[in-house]
């Protein structure tokens, strides 16, 4: 027999469901599942079960502290089947994907295919366009093949510090994390860090990378005795916690370089002529001040 339910004639068990999510209770949106029962939705790199489903969505609560979910029409239900249409909406006042908050809104459109029974809800299959947040809040989204032949690829963010020193030493980590997981959990401490990192003496600029199974970070400094500041830094000792724990990574390289030697050169906005900082003196052979815009 095929229905077709409004908001107040949902089933118990999707309407338990739908109320779990607006409460905030990750618990009692597990709670709504029977025990075997899976989430799964675009970014959720495959059925989610039990507490996952609940840190899943605490996650999105801690991005968009007020989010909510409204039915978009009307609920079809065939057997043990419905089709739930629905409008997520919600402002970004937290931390998103490790990102500081934009303060923008968002709304988003998608459809859950819920199968459930007296019992609970069996399954959720949510479809929606993943593109559409981050596009949404202003951020950039790549699409990009994890690997092709001997190349990896990834994403990367840069740090700078406004420093104008010349770099003579950089620290170099290489982090082998084990699942999305750890990726992400990664990723948050390395931001931290790298805030933390900004207003230490001598710190010019950092570039994360995450490539493949790899997440590095390079960060260069006036000179090598500077370096020895991230030990002060109070994300940096929890990471190190974690990894020399059982918490973080499956392996990891540290090391730290020194510069035999650095050239720049920069471009003679009035003359156009490339031109040596270092030979030069920082001056044009046309008499013109010449600086690098950036050093790393």
């Amino acid at each position: 027999m095929n229905t077709t339910l409004r908001t107040n004639e949902l089933p118990p068990p999707i309407q338990r469901y739908t109320d779990a999510w607006n409460s905030h209770n990750g618990q009692r949106i597990v709670d709504a599942f029977v025990p075997s029962g899976t989430y799964t939705d675009p970014l959720t790199s495959g059925p989610l079960a039990g507490d996952k489903i609940a840190h899943y969505a605490e996650d999105l609560w801690q991005s968009f502290p007020d989010l909510r979910f409204e039915l978009d029409g009307n609920c079809a239900c065939i057997g043990g089947t419905a089709f739930l249409p629905w409008k997520m909406l919600g402002t970004n006042s937290g931390a998103f994907k490790g990102l500081s908050p934009t303060g923008k809104s968002i709304s988003l459109d998608g459809i859950d295919i819920i199968s459930y029974t007296s019992e609970g809800i069996e399954s959720v299959i949510g479809y929606f366009d993943s593109r559409s947040v981050p596009d949404q809040l202003g951020l950039q989204v790549l699409v990009l093949p994890h690997s092709v032949g001997p190349f990896t690829f990834g994403t990367s963010v840069r740090m700078v510090s406004g420093g104008t020193g010349i770099p003579q030493a950089f620290s170099v980590t290489s982090l082998e994390p084990r699942s999305p997981e750890e990726i992400e959990k990664i990723r948050q401490l390395a931001r931290d860090t790298l805030k933390e990192m900004q207003d230490m003496e001598g710190f010019i600029a950092a570039t994360a990378i995450t490539c493949g199974n790899r997440q590095m970070t390079f960060s260069a400094w006036e000179k090598d005795e500077y370096i020895s500041q991230i030990r002060n830094s109070k994300t940096h000792n929890e990471a190190m916690k974690l990894f020399y724990g059982d918490e973080l990574a499956q392996g990891g390289t540290f090391s730290l370089w020194q510069a035999l030697r650095v050239r720049s050169y920069q471009r003679c906005p009035q003359c156009n002529k490339m031109v040596s900082i270092e030979q030069g003196n920082g001056q044009c052979g046309c008499g013109t001040k010449v600086e690098m815009c950036s050093y790393w």
